[in-house]
């Protein structure tokens, strides 16, 4: 697309593939957004060029059909403004189609649902297992009575491996008892207007009651395994990241390698929906510091804290040297143990005082953050935790701060003192 003529997208009508799909009565397509951040060599600042032109293709074709299913996974993305504002441009485009578009999003919520429900589409998939922002603004809001929502209320990611007859119970509602069986057998039947059933049903007692109950007994489980003992030495992290969670911006981005020192980003801090967390989830140790600086180059204004443990931050370290490339400056804090805590912590559970290969001599972490511009400082108490981390939120060219922690502690709750006494 580096050089791109007036109209790049034509419509292949004759094409036996189309003449395939108009046998059937229900093609599904990837929908022109996903379509084209899914394409290669198309410059940012060509991309609305770009989606103009391919609209009006993308309705020629769904003219032939009677109904068509648009697949959208990009809408669950951090979109921002302009994008949404041209996706709004493009479905009323092609709402002006008779085809009745069967829009379809994926596992997650969408940000601006406020303006997707009103699309002049005749059917809108939603996720309303993982997407529990979708499921909230529904129950405060309501569905326009102009469209169909297709509820996505089976986890789509196990649905594979799992058996819907044993894992639950069934109830079909619908104002046609001629409906009831076609797809799933039911184990209850009800003849009702949906909107009107749900609505009883939210206003049950008994269902309400319990629900209610449910979460402020599960929430004040959650709370209290934040309750964990002072640490003796070093910087207590229980200590420190309350002491973020009152200076941080709501909208801050906070990433983490991997490690025993993860719990503290993704359990002890609590996230708002301004908030994102950006995390590895197979065991990626050295994901945390590239992470930060990519956040830091997406989103310059806003603030990108990265928690790396002293392995862990070994692993990438080099990379400061392309933050201070990119000016993308994170702050970065090194939970330092002197260990690899993961591994030793099996070692003791398994092997108790059978110390091989996790002990940790490490570098100056501070000279070497200096040798590349970073504000940098050792921290080994919280109380120079919480200056020196508000030095670092005024630092112009990002941070490194190596907190000392204690050795002792395996974990928040767990000491190497505690599991060698259980294995004797």
């Amino acid at each position: 697309f580096s050089d791109l003529p007036q109209n790049p997208f034509k419509a292949n009508l004759g094409n036996p593939i189309v003449t395939q799909l108009k046998s059937g009565k229900f093609p599904q397509f990837i929908g022109p957004f996903t379509l084209l951040k899914l394409a290669k060599g198309i410059d940012k600042n060509q991309f609305s060029t770009v989606f103009n032109s391919l609209i009006p293709v993308v309705k020629e074709i769904i003219d032939t059909f009677e109904s068509v299913q648009l697949e959208e996974p990009a809408f669950v993305m951090d979109l921002s403004d302009a994008e949404i504002a041209l996706i709004k441009s493009g479905y009323e485009t092609l709402g002006q189609s008779q085809c009745n578009i069967h829009l379809v999003t994926y596992y997650d919520d969408i940000d601006f649902l406020e303006s997707l429900v009103q699309l002049p589409v005749y059917a809108i998939g939603l996720d309303l297992v993982s997407g529990r922002q979708n499921a909230r603004y529904i129950c405060d809001h309501g569905f326009p009575d102009d469209k169909v929502l297709i509820a996505g209320l089976v986890d789509g990611r196990n649905v594979w491996k799992t058996d819907q007859n044993q894992s639950q119970k069934i109830l079909h509602v619908h104002a046609s008892e001629a409906e009831f069986d076609k797809v799933v057998k039911a184990d209850l039947h009800i003849r009702s207007n949906p909107n009107l059933a749900v609505a009883a049903l939210l206003e049950m007692p008994s269902i309400a009651d319990s629900k209610e109950q449910w979460r402020e007994e599960t929430r004040n489980r959650f709370l209290s395994t934040h309750k964990v003992p002072t640490a003796i030495t070093g910087v207590d992290m229980a200590a420190a990241t309350a002491y973020l969670q009152e200076v941080l911006p709501e909208d801050v981005i906070i990433t983490n390698g991997a490690g025993n020192f993860s719990v503290w980003p993704n359990k002890f801090f609590l996230y708002g929906s301004s908030a994102r967390l950006l995390a590895p989830q197979n065991g990626t140790m050295g994901y945390g510091v590239p992470a930060a600086i990519s956040a830091k180059v997406a989103a310059p204004e806003r603030v990108v804290v990265c928690f790396a443990g002293d392995g862990d931050f070994q692993m990438n370290m080099q990379e400061l040297g392309s933050a201070a490339q990119e000016e993308a400056q994170p702050i970065v804090l090194i939970v330092n143990n002197s260990m690899y805590g993961t591994i030793r912590m099996h070692q003791e559970r398994r092997y108790p005082e059978r110390v091989v290969g996790t002990d940790i001599k490490n570098p100056d972490f501070v000279s070497i953050a200096r040798a590349y511009g970073f504000y940098s400082e050792q921290v080994t108490s919280i109380e120079e935790f919480k200056a020196a981390f508000d030095n670092a939120l005024d630092s112009k060219t990002g941070a490194v701060l190596d907190l000392i922690v204690d050795p002792e502690m395996l974990t928040p709750q767990q000491s190497i003192t505690q599991v060698r006494s259980r294995q004797g």
